[in-house]
């Protein structure tokens, strides 16, 4: 039987965290954050919850076969809006080094300051920052794996 533990390192979940850190932003705030993945089953539930809300609303909607569907920009938007709340509630833990406030005072950690900082951000900061959190190979703990260990796991 062959034992394949070596890649245990690259299992993550909603208790694994990876720091953002936004260097454009005077001071370099940072957060510490879980997968905004499957992994993080809080997120995958909320996100699940908005896209049954979504559907049973597209239901109630008369259909017409030959509608296409148009993506506009006010649909990115709401996704991006949507990003930055459930970001804020199921992905943020805490303040690596927090962001500072108009008054120059780090406000102290929640969901609702989070969200807060996040909807401050202008949009070119914050895509990268949703794309950091859904790729989970950001959140894999490569402390203790040898070079020769990551060669393995990249041939196994």
């Amino acid at each position: 039987m062959a034992d394949f533990s070596n890649l245990k390192p690259l299992h993550i979940s909603e208790e694994t965290l990876a720091e953002y850190t936004f260097d454009d932003i005077p001071g370099e705030p940072s957060i510490w954050l879980a997968p905004a993945t499957d992994a993080n089953p809080h997120y995958q539930s909320e996100r699940l919850r908005v896209s049954i809300e979504r559907a049973e609303k597209a239901e109630k909607e008369p259909r017409n076969r030959k509608r296409k569907v148009v993506l506009t920009n006010e649909d990115i938007e709401a996704d991006r809006e949507l990003d930055r709340d459930l970001l804020a509630r199921c992905c943020a833990k805490k303040w690596g080094t927090a962001p500072k406030d108009v008054n120059g005072k780090e406000p102290e950690f929640s969901a609702a300051n989070c969200y807060d900082f996040f909807k401050a951000l202008p949009n070119y900061m914050f895509d990268p920052l949703r794309n950091f959190v859904a790729n989970p190979f950001n959140f894999v703990d490569r402390t203790g794996i040898t070079d020769e260990q990551a060669r393995e796991l990249g041939n196994s």
